[in-house]
């Protein structure tokens, strides 16, 4: 096993999106499973951002999880919720996000108009 303290990893995604990923500690068990503990932030360059407790990686099988509840925030508003699964999708390079456990969605879509401008 490893670990290492105030983790900060920088990625890419395949369609060129930063993801910036913070934990106040990230291990590897076993060369599967990846762990990050403590104020759990997860930021993008197109605007989103995920905080928790806890998130695992299983390696294998290219999912992610939240043990317990998450706040994310982007350019539309936030999402509250007991618990949150990421699917990566490698082959289309594409992810799904699944929230559950007592979701709250504050939804605030940008309107443009001339009259805004």
């Amino acid at each position: 096993n490893v670990t290492i303290d105030r983790l900060e990893a920088h990625f890419q995604t395949p369609d060129g999106e930063e993801v910036v990923a913070q934990a106040n500690i990230g291990s590897i068990e076993n060369a599967k499973i990846a762990r990050l503990e403590g104020d759990v932030l997860i930021e993008t360059s197109s605007g989103y951002r995920i905080s928790t407790d806890v998130l695992v990686s299983d390696l294998d099988k290219t999912l992610i999880e939240s043990e317990g509840a998450v706040l994310a925030t982007g350019p539309v508003g936030e999402i509250e919720a007991g618990k949150m699964i990421v699917h990566l999708q490698n082959a289309t390079g594409t992810s799904m996000l699944v929230f559950k456990n007592g979701i709250k969605v504050l939804y605030e879509p940008t309107i443009n108009s001339e009259a805004d401008k």
